[in-house]
């Protein structure tokens, strides 16, 4: 079974990759030029790049930390950074529009703290609900801020932009709406949950039911707590919005050091834009190939020129790829799989004290 899921992954990494080929090739790009590009790119930017990256990173996990600290007061700003670096790492490995994070920040938090799934949950909705909401800014700032300045772009991406922006703004407007209403809130609690009781109650495992509903009761607790705290949830959004802000310096400080300068606010339409392709669960390592296309699309509609808008994503991609892999890689087999071991040995001790 394993083999076959190694061959798909294989697969689909391969289509990505060719798709990617064939359209660099429709495009007509001088691979020559590409490559003179890259050689001559200005290695001082690169590392502020590298910069820029690690503290996108690291932000967003500061922001998922202030959020978490407000239903459990003992966590460490290590542990909810090495829980997301872990996550990091593991939305790079297994595409899922990045769930696989989530579920491996949520482990981390109940095999280190015991705590209790629903809460978790809890933390990291109201945390992507934020991120969303800074997407959202961002993408409209960018906009305002091009039509103030008279910047010529392409119509097709300000179309796409101001879908993007609508759908995005609706979405976490409504998302709010069902967290932020208790009424609302316990109608979807109740609908979502009908079926997985029914389920239960077919498998002949009712006992679970009251495990639900327990769930239900500590998820909607978590949130209360999280409403009441909006100093705190303010200052995790500021932290988002410094999150995107070194998001968007990555693929800036690229061009820069191509010597090629993208303005800040064309590369914060173009940021959002591909990031949500990113977010698209195609089932792709990295989505390897897809992002790149998307990419290079996107800059290329927003005025950059072919073959920089090539050079850059080959660029950006390999800092958002093989230096976050080999640096979450590092951290997570260096320290995270050690502090979990740490705390599987020391609930086994536990146990065997207590049996005793």
């Amino acid at each position: 079974m394993r083999e076959v899921n190694r061959r798909h992954v294989i697969v689909a990494l391969l289509a990505g990759i060719i798709v990617y080929l064939v359209f660099l090739l429709v495009i007509n790009v001088n691979f020559g030029d590409v490559y003179r590009l890259i050689i001559g790119i200005d290695q001082r930017f690169l590392l502020i790049a590298l910069f820029f990256d690690t503290n996108f990173i690291i932000f967003y996990g500061l922001a998922w930390y202030v959020l978490v600290k407000i239903v459990l007061r003992e966590i460490k700003v290590k542990d909810a950074l090495l829980a997301v670096i872990m996550g990091w790492l593991g939305d790079m490995i297994i595409p899922a529009a990045f769930v696989t994070g989530e579920v491996i920040r949520i482990i981390y938090l109940n095999k280190k703290y015991r705590f209790e799934y629903s809460k978790s949950l809890a933390t990291v909705l109201v945390h992507r609900l934020l991120s969303a909401v800074a997407f959202v800014f961002f993408i409209t700032f960018g906009a305002v801020f091009l039509t103030i300045e008279r910047m010529a772009i392409s119509r097709d991406v300000f179309r796409e932009m101001v879908i993007t922006a609508g759908l995005s703004g609706g979405f976490a407007a409504f998302l709010f709406f069902i967290f932020f209403k208790e009424e609302a809130l316990d109608f979807v609690l109740s609908r979502s949950s009908k079926p997985l009781k029914g389920l239960l109650k077919r498998l002949k495992a009712e006992k679970y039911a009251t495990s639900i509903d327990e769930g239900i009761v500590k998820f909607k607790k978590s949130l209360r707590e999280i409403k009441r705290c909006k100093f705190l949830v303010l200052v995790g959004f500021g932290l988002l919005l410094v999150q995107w802000t070194a998001g968007i310096l990555v693929p800036y400080c690229v061009f820069r050091a191509l010597r090629s300068p993208v303005s800040f606010w064309v590369l914060s339409l173009a940021y959002p834009i591909y990031g949500v392709i990113d977010n698209i669960p195609v089932g792709i390592p990295v989505n390897a190939g897809i992002l790149d296309t998307a990419m290079v699309s996107t800059f290329m509609l927003l005025g950059v020129s072919r073959d920089v808008a090539v050079a850059g994503t080959l660029i950006t991609r390999t800092i958002t790829v093989v230096y976050e892999a080999v640096l979450t890689g590092t951290i997570s087999l260096s320290f995270g799989i050690r502090e979990v071991w740490r705390e599987y040995k020391e609930s086994g001790l536990t146990a065997v004290v207590e049996a005793s």
